[in-house]
């Protein structure tokens, strides 16, 4: 442990920045006489891989890029943990490849000693995906368990405000810099995500949501899981990436089956195909965790607080049956795009969805 302790979180971030190290190499680096921050004497290695990861770092180590950095992340209310601190999660521990940092922003005690769960699914729901992603996260955070997801629209959206709604806990994994939001008009889920859990990124600030980011995004996402619940996925949703990686972590894979001849369910049917659980309601999944302790809360939900006054309004003429597109634009005197902006928001909130071309109130 006697190189942990040389450990400091500037070198760790340095590393992070703009190298590709798994925690063992950092620790053989640091037995050495290495210093990350001022990577001007080259140590040779019996580890060709490791050598190579080194050049690369050399090439791309900026000093002035990782101060700048450095000084965002002190004026910020950006928390670094490091593989090495207490409250990192152990489960992600156990992953070949866990992130050496994490920036957090939120409530990191979330990370640690808790039951948790990730729920993912397409962008794109069909509105039996929507009300199978709002129940089925209802009933696992009565149960206690924590919510883990990618903050994407769709499904991701779905299982992270219901777990707020529900007064329960969520963590949102970004595939870009804990300071983006994306999709950009996510700023209030982020902001709900920081005050009832923690929201996480192991990528540097500013760092756009790539494509390539997201698959390492989901290593992270099922590493946090005791098991990953994929709700709704055609055959090539990035979600079956990270049901593939919960197996290969030894983590439980659930699915819910869908219609045979929906396209959103062509992947979650292969899932129980080719062994993983199917799962029509929460019992399904406490049953693989005789371990836990449940203990079932009701939850009052307090709907007035969660929404502002036009969204309860809209929801109210919905109610009522004004619930085609064109009556609530006549019967509500907004403009087309403030209509459309309200519905869309309450449509990824999961308080209405579509079906037949009507809104209809989930609540």
């Amino acid at each position: 442990m006697s190189s942990i302790l040389k450990m400091n979180k500037i070198d760790l971030i340095a590393l992070n920045i703009f190298g590709d190290f798994l925690p063992s190499e950092i620790e053989t680096l640091m037995e050495s006489s290495f210093n990350p921050s001022s990577p001007f004497v080259r140590n040779l290695f019996k580890d060709k891989k490791l050598n190579h990861k080194l050049e690369n770092y050399f090439k791309k180590f900026d000093v002035k890029l990782l101060n700048k950095e450095l000084k965002r992340i002190e004026k910020s209310d950006i928390e670094i943990l490091t593989f090495w601190d207490e409250e990192y999660p152990p489960l992600l521990r156990e992953i070949p490849s866990p992130p050496i940092v994490l920036y957090c922003r939120g409530k990191i005690e979330t990370l640690v000693n808790n039951p948790m769960i990730a729920v993912v699914g397409t962008r794109k729901p069909t509105a039996y995906g929507k009300r199978i992603a709002k129940d089925l996260t209802t009933e696992l955070v009565k149960e206690g368990f924590i919510i883990v997801s990618g903050v994407a629209a769709g499904i991701d959206t779905i299982a992270h405000s219901t777990a707020v709604e529900n007064l329960g806990k969520t963590i949102g994994v970004l595939g870009c810099g804990i300071n983006v939001v994306y999709p950009s008009y996510n700023s209030r889920i982020y902001d709900s995500i920081v005050k009832s859990g923690c929201l996480i990124s192991e990528y540097p600030l500013d760092t756009a949501p790539l494509k390539y980011n997201f698959p390492r995004r989901n290593r992270i996402i099922a590493g946090l899981s005791l098991g990953t619940l994929v709700i709704e996925a055609s055959e090539k949703s990035g979600s079956l990436i990270t049901a593939r990686l919960a197996l290969e972590y030894n983590r439980n894979v659930f699915a819910v089956p869908g219609n045979i001849n929906s396209v959103m369910s062509l992947g979650t049917n292969k899932l129980i195909k080719f062994g993983a659980k199917l799962t029509m309601c929460v019992e399904d999944i406490k049953e693989e965790f005789p371990y836990l302790n449940f203990n079932k809360k009701e939850v009052k939900r307090d709907h007035e607080g969660e929404l502002s006054k036009d969204e309860q309004v809209l929801i109210e003429k919905i109610k009522e049956g004004k619930n085609e597109f064109d009556v609530l634009l006549s019967s509500t005197n907004w403009s087309f795009s403030k209509l459309s902006e309200l519905l869309t928001q309450l449509e990824i909130k999961g308080f209405i969805f579509k079906e037949g071309g009507r809104f209809i109130a989930g609540i």
